[in-house]
């Protein structure tokens, strides 16, 4: 039945700019497809296939750009209206040309693994929880493996306003980056969120937020302490 049949596709294309000079090497283009196909085997289940490709290019000649594979499959188990459970098992491969003047390319290849659940008890208050493993680009380095733990809490403060908490942590290793001599990092990243939202009417959306990000690391001087405050405005013409 092709009613029972779901399938999802989309593109996005992502410009990287940074505000300081100091990162500008960090500066890229980038296309992102993603596919999925699934069957809905029991009015609770839906099992089904994914795919992603990417296509990074950096400005400047000091990271090296990329093509980003990943095939795998996933379910979506809803015994209520109100709970979830999202698994998701596959592998990820990265291409990466030898476009840089100073890391060496490699190509990267791990194995992807995500476990999300979701559940609303009440009409006030939601949470979710994710972890799992991942393969993915790096921002100062070719390419981050990880595994991550993120954890988040949605509130219902009063009619049109919002709060979202959140906590973050990630062990992983990086590889390549802006020196030469970095060839391999093992880091610790944690942190938490929170973010304050009210939509003024009904296609427009303000949110406040602020972020702490705490870094460790087995590299001299890569740890660091960050704090992150900002406003997003959001308009949804449907």
């Amino acid at each position: 039945d092709l009613e029972d049949v779901k399938l999802t596709l989309g593109y996005d294309h992502q410009n990287l700019r940074t505000t300081s000079g100091q990162f500008d090497y960090t500066d890229n283009s980038a296309e992102m497809i993603v596919a999925r196909a699934g069957l809905q085997v029991h009015p609770k289940l839906t099992l089904g296939v994914e795919g992603t490709i990417s296509l990074t290019t950096y400005d400047q000649k000091v990271l090296n750009d990329n093509k980003g594979y990943s095939a795998g499959v996933y379910g979506d188990w809803r015994p209520g209206s109100y709970f979830s459970v999202q698994p998701r098992f596959g592998y990820t491969l990265y291409d990466f040309e030898q476009t840089s003047l100073f890391v060496k390319a490699k190509n990267e290849n791990a194995w992807y693994a995500d476990l999300t659940l979701a559940h609303q008890p009440t009409d006030f208050m939601s949470y979710s929880l994710s972890a799992g493993h991942e393969l993915t680009p790096g921002i100062e380095a070719d390419s981050i493996e990880d595994w991550y733990f993120r954890p988040n809490i949605n509130w219902t403060v009063i009619k049109d306003v919002g709060l979202q908490t959140s906590l973050f942590y990630e062990h992983g290793k990086q590889g390549g980056g802006q020196l030469a001599s970095l060839s391999e990092e093992n880091f610790d990243w944690y942190g938490g969120g929170l973010t304050l939202s009210y939509s003024p009417m009904k296609k427009v959306q303000v949110s406040l937020n602020y972020r702490l990000t705490l870094r460790s690391s087995d590299v001299a001087l890569r740890g660091y302490s960050q704090n992150v405050v900002g406003i997003l405005v959001t308009y949804a013409p449907q």
